[in-house]
């Protein structure tokens, strides 16, 4: 062949080759697979909240090996003599709450705050608000002739219809607690507060608010809102508010009625003359005598005492002093009722 048409023919020969060949090009390939997207950066983690610190106050010491202050019996008094979770189980815990003196918000500060220390006249308290109602603690102690402490503890929750107390005694002596609520205090009866009538129609104690001293040492006791609503009448009363008086270790209700607050105003109308209450209320008299002593209960029998001596100075016809004092139906206009 001609050298010129042997080169021509050589690319025609490849192509036949090439179309006859499993190589053969599809007129109609498929479309080309197309890389999905690259994914969306991942949103970065929300941080947990973090907790405000807490804004505790200055550090209340304690001793814990020697305990003798009502700070030092709290931080050594065992969990289950506390009846409740306001303090926690460890001795950390409650430190921590001693130094709370602001109201605490939030669930990760859900613990009471102190409110009242009282170091001289060993008084310690506590509140705490909650959802649906809120509480409070209050301790105090006694000494006693043996050297010992007798520890009084209230535990007081607040809800729909009121207030409600419990109260604990316990004795601390060489370290050791016992407790002896059942030996010093007895659940104050219905009698106290009502009518026989009204008193015998009940089956269960009332419930009550309990109001441990700050200073003196007899313990007010006043009856529940919710007794009032659901149990008693008013006209069924003969008080709402008594005090158990202590005396040799143990409380016993004082049965002198009213408060020592309006055996005072009663002695100054007797001294006075007048039973005009502002002139009563801005007298040295009232002042003088309202100011006297810190036991309760003392102090109205000690007005009462001194009632009985001016009228039977002004009328010795009604008796002796000590006839007076002792006749529990002489109590002066108001006492009971108010003025």
């Amino acid at each position: 062949m001609h050298p010129s048409r042997a080169a021509l023919a050589l690319p025609v020969l490849i192509a036949i080759l090439a179309c006859g060949s499993g190589d053969r090009v599809d007129p109609n390939p498929p479309p080309r697979a197309v890389p999905p997207a690259p994914a969306p950066p991942a949103e970065p983690a929300t941080p947990d909240p973090v907790e405000e610190p807490e804004a505790l106050g200055p550090e209340v010491p304690y001793d814990i090996d020697n305990p003798r202050t009502i700070v030092d019996l709290f931080m050594v008094m065992p969990t289950d003599h506390l009846g409740s979770g306001m303090f926690g189980v460890e001795g950390e815990h409650r430190e921590r709450v001693l130094r709370t003196t602001t109201e605490a918000e939030g669930p990760a500060n859900y613990r009471p705050k102190r409110d009242t220390l009282d170091l001289p006249n060993g008084y310690l308290s506590f509140s705490l608000d909650g959802d649906g109602g809120w509480e409070s603690a209050a301790f105090t102690y006694y000494k006693q002739d043996d050297g010992s402490r007798l520890l009084a503890y209230t535990h007081t929750t607040g809800g729909m219809c009121g207030e409600a107390s419990d109260l604990w005694f316990y004795r601390y002596r060489d370290g050791t607690w016992t407790e002896v609520t059942d030996e010093v205090w007895s659940d104050v009866p219905w009698t106290a507060f009502a009518t026989a009538e009204a008193a015998a129609a009940q089956t269960t104690p009332p419930s009550v608010v309990i109001t441990l001293p700050q200073k003196g040492k007899d313990i007010a006791v006043k009856l529940g809102e919710c007794e009032l609503m659901d149990r008693v009448t008013e006209d069924q009363l003969h008080t709402q508010a008594i005090t158990m008086h202590y005396l040799e270790g143990s409380f016993s209700l004082c049965t002198l009625p009213g408060s020592a607050t309006r055996w005072a105003v009663a002695y100054c109308v007797w001294v006075m003359g007048t039973d005009d209450m502002e002139t009563v209320i801005a007298s040295d008299c009232f002042t003088t005598a309202e100011a006297e002593g810190t036991e309760e209960c003392a102090r109205r029998a000690a007005l009462k005492e001194r009632i009985c001596e001016l009228r039977v100075e002004r009328d010795p016809a009604t008796g002796s002093v000590e006839a007076c004092v002792s006749d529990d139906g002489f109590i002066p206009n108001g006492v009971s009722e108010g003025f």
